[in-house]
């Protein structure tokens, strides 16, 4: 009779783990399969970076352009020097991000410092936009008119991106606005 107990518990806590791992594998693939969301949501920010330096590096240009070697030559001169620029910068910025929210935690935050790590910040996505200003139009410099082109449509998604978010917080101003005046 003991046994007999001693395997229907198992039995039972056998089909529990069953069923908890079914509605597991049930959630994820419904996540990750759901229509309308794009995969690039459920990657994590590190991963996508990576990615995104996988489709800007010097091959992906090379095929998206259709480069001659003169002009891929003159590429890979000005690619290095753009990309560590840019990861010093992207690390510098994280660094701040990582105090400001150090500092929102603890026990008493100390406002000047959280504007003037703001500040830094700012400043150094300002230095950002710049030299991604300048590395388009010196590679804009090499291409012909065709590739041109195609360059404005590899950087279109970049800006396509910070033009949305700019647009959203202009909508959402507005609604703000026009919500208080209702009131």
């Amino acid at each position: 009779m003991e046994e007999y107990r001693k395997s229907r518990f198992l039995l039972w806590v056998i089909i529990v783990f069953i069923i908890v791992n079914a509605a597991t594998m049930a959630t994820i693939l419904f996540y990750v399969l759901q229509p309308g969301k794009t995969a690039r949501a459920s990657i994590p920010t590190h991963l996508q970076s990576e990615r995104r330096a996988q489709k800007f590096s010097s091959r992906y240009f090379q095929e998206q352009l259709n480069l001659s070697d003169e002009q891929h030559a003159a590429f890979r001169k000005m690619n290095p020097a753009f990309r560590q620029e840019t990861r010093n910068i992207v690390q510098n910025i994280n660094t701040l991000r990582k105090r400001i929210f150090d500092e929102l935690t603890a026990p008493a935050s100390d406002t000047i410092y959280l504007y003037q790590l703001s500040d830094s910040i700012g400043q150094l996505h300002g230095q950002l936009k710049k030299l991604t200003c300048r590395y388009y139009l010196n590679l804009k410099s090499i291409c012909n008119d065709e590739q041109q082109k195609k360059l404005e449509l590899l950087f279109q998604p970049v800006l396509n991106n910070e033009m949305q978010q700019m647009w959203a917080g202009k909508h959402y101003r507005k609604r703000y606005r026009q919500n208080s005046l209702m009131k």
